[in-house]
């Protein structure tokens, strides 16, 4: 009973505060101030292997879709290696699944 009330609040202070765009610009400023000692985790690089299992695919499809160049990577190493090291930032993985995360179609079977 006492979430629902939380919730119930929470609501009406959400709704209270969109309506009013001068409560939007004081709260922010509150808000980040109070929050300052939690800092934001800088964006992860992950290898190949933690990409695909991140994204639930295996590193099969993982190396494919760089290959194709439907997922962007970088390289480290020299550049005439035969097997660079490939990492992945976790936010482009993150950007690319909200934009559809789909693999290009190859020319096939028609």
């Amino acid at each position: 009973m006492a979430d629902q009330k939380s919730a119930d609040f929470l609501d009406v202070l959400v709704q209270q505060i969109t309506q009013d765009e001068r409560l939007i610009e004081k709260l922010i400023p509150r808000l980040v101030e109070r929050l300052g000692g939690i800092s934001q985790k800088p964006d992860q690089w992950l290898s190949v292997n933690e990409a695909a299992e991140y994204l639930g695919v295996s590193t099969y499809t993982i190396y494919a879709m760089v290959r194709e160049g439907s997922l962007k990577a970088s390289r480290l190493g020299q550049l005439q290696s035969r097997k660079p090291s490939i990492r992945f930032k976790k936010s482009a993985l993150d950007a690319w699944m909200d934009n559809g995360g789909v693999r290009e179609q190859t020319v096939g079977n028609s």
